[in-house]
């Protein structure tokens, strides 16, 4: 999962993308910046719920507009189905300036 530290402002969209063969599932640990974003594909579910477990399926992508300045931390499963898989380290997108 690259990069492992990635920098945005608020307002920009930041986008998932799997690129592998099989699904993967994206853990946001960071639930204040998830709320309240100006965009947001795959991270809301049918009823407006905001999603901390998002599975991506292959070629599929995901994306929000963070306007809170922070940082949103997370981690991919390599093996959606499987909670003792694989697992990346905890990524980081620093939010910063506007």
């Amino acid at each position: 999962v690259n990069p492992h530290v990635m920098y945005a402002s608020p307002g920009e969209e930041v986008r998932w993308t799997n690129a592998r063969q099989n699904a993967v599932r994206v853990g946001f640990l960071s639930m204040r910046f998830m709320e309240g974003n100006e965009c947001e594909k795959g991270i809301v579910d049918l009823f407006g719920q905001v999603n901390d477990h998002v599975t991506i399926e292959p070629g599929e992508s995901i994306s929000l507009c963070p306007v809170k300045t922070g940082d949103l931390q997370y981690n991919v499963r390599f093996d959606p189905e499987n909670p003792r898989g694989a697992i990346s380290p905890t990524l980081t997108i620093k939010i910063r300036g506007g």
